[in-house]
């Protein structure tokens, strides 16, 4: 709905955005509040330093899946801003959206489309996972080079419509979790359909599906050549960036499932927090895992923070020279 501003036009909608009789200061979570912003906040200074990491270390951004973490990144860190540091301040403050609903729609938007704009990279980080195991020369066509760049551009067309041309996600402070109905004093008893952005429905569920079959096809290709050599040929370093993109994932996959389902019914108010809070574990969990599981980002992480030097890993051979060592 903000595509109105490029005309001229007003994006606020009188109907389905009225505050008439509606209280600007509700009962403040402050808790929950300190819970949301504390998460974000955190989570965004561990991804900088990840993403420092990617950018500034030439065996990662070599890869194909670390240029594509690197860029799930960056609609992570700005989802934050809203989903989790300007929820958390609402909710410690005890403000409704009818405080400054323009503003409350205009982030509202914003972290639209940075949902999206995230679920797309996580769906192209996925299918680079499963490619690259059951397909690697299809792997290597698409996912190097120019095809990569317009790959890793794609994901923007996604941000602009479902930031310009949709309606946006209000947090909501009673609740503690963002809505598409503002539960205002006039819309409080309004059908769902009015607010209903049948996009956001059909992006959640596909990434449901795509993420079950996707991850699925990769347990069955690894459990089917367990049985046999050829699961040598899976090197241990394939594995451990699958498991952080599966962890990554799956985060994905709860917090679409849950946020479609509450829009619609109603949930005893722990599932809001809860749903709430598998959002910000969608955008804030990334870094971490990385941290975890990679110990060779862990380690560049730490010289980050002193300087940004050049560090090349190096094996023993059996006899006794060291020879570069692949880095992920």
């Amino acid at each position: 709905m903000l595509f109105k501003i490029f005309f001229g036009q007003s994006f606020f909608d009188p109907v389905l955005y009225n505050c008439t009789g509606t209280d600007i200061q509700v009962e403040s979570h402050v808790l929950i509040g300190i819970l949301y912003f504390s998460l974000g906040f955190v989570a965004q200074i561990l991804y900088v330093l990840v993403l420092k990491t990617f950018w500034f270390k030439e065996p990662f951004w070599e890869h194909a899946c670390y240029r594509i973490m690197f860029f799930l990144g960056i609609p992570d860190i700005l989802s934050l801003i809203v989903c989790a540091e300007f929820a958390g301040i609402w909710s410690i403050l005890g403000l409704h959206s009818c405080y400054n609903m323009e503003f409350s729609i205009i982030s509202g938007c914003l972290v639209f489309g940075t949902w999206h704009m995230s679920c797309f990279y996580v769906l192209i980080l996925a299918f680079n996972r499963s490619c690259e195991l059951v397909a690697p020369k299809l792997s290597r066509l698409i996912f190097n080079g120019k095809p990569l760049k317009l790959i890793l551009c794609l994901p923007i067309i996604y941000f602009a419509y479902f930031t310009f041309f949709t309606k946006p996600l209000i947090y909501n402070v009673d609740e503690s979790a963002f809505l598409l109905n503002p539960l205002t004093k006039a819309t409080i008893n309004f059908d769902p359909e009015l607010f209903t952005v049948y996009g956001f429905i059909i992006n959640n569920f596909f990434v449901i599906f795509f993420i079950a079959v996707n991850y699925s096809t990769i347990c069955v290709y690894l459990l089917y050549h367990s049985c046999s050599t050829s699961i040598q040929t899976v090197s241990k370093a394939y594995r451990q960036v699958t498991v952080q993109c599966l962890v990554v994932c799956t985060c994905h996959f709860i917090g679409c499932f849950l946020y479609i389902y509450m829009q619609y019914k109603q949930m005893p108010n722990i599932f809001h927090i809860i749903a709430q809070l598998a959002w910000i574990g969608n955008h804030g969990l990334p870094p971490l895992v990385y941290i975890i599981f990679n110990s060779s980002i862990r380690s560049k992480i730490t010289f980050c923070n002193l300087r940004i030097v050049r560090i090349t890993a190096t094996s023993q051979t059996d006899h006794g020279h060291k020879s570069p060592a692949t880095i992920f």
